[in-house]
Order: C-alpha cells, then structure tokens, then sequence
C-alpha cells in the first residue's frame, strides 16, 4: 500500500524497473477514483478533473469538488480505508 500523499507525488520513472511498485501505484490510484465515483457520483469527479486541468494541486481541487464530505487528504484517506475495507 502507498500513502496517499505519497501517491501524489509519486514518480514512476524512478520505479520503471520495479514493477510491483508500478503497478500498486495504478492499483490504488484506480481504486480510489472508483471510491469517489461510485460514493459521491461522476459530476463531482468531473469537477474535481476540471480543477485539476485548470491547475490546481489536488488537495484544493479535492476541497472544492467535495467539501464538506471531504475537506482534507487525511479524510479521504480515511473514507477510502473504511470504503475498501469492506471488499477485504
């Protein structure tokens, strides 16, 4: 598992030759944009893409796309861990 904050910044061309780590990084990225699809719906992911398109980091375009369900990194990651919990 990676941090989310972590896979943010993760860079995979330092990893190229580890594909484990490779593919964890798309694993959960996937995951975790199903989590916010499926939870919250796909106009708010769409908000969320447009932000990030326009150039916000993430951590302000996750706030202006689902506050108040989610105002910090540290929640999302709460609420994903608690929506992934329940396929383990």
């Amino acid at each position: 598992s990676i941090p989310l904050q972590d896979l943010l910044s993760y860079d995979l061309l330092s990893h190229k030759n580890d594909a484990g780590s490779v593919s964890i990084f798309y694993v959960e990225s996937l995951y975790i944009m199903d989590f916010l699809v499926k939870t919250y719906g796909k106009d708010a992911f769409k908000e969320l893409c447009r932000h990030l398109r326009d150039g916000a980091n993430f951590e302000d375009a996750l706030k202006s796309s689902y506050y108040p369900t989610i105002d910090s990194m540290q929640t999302l990651q709460h609420k994903w861990f608690d929506y992934a919990k329940q396929y383990l």
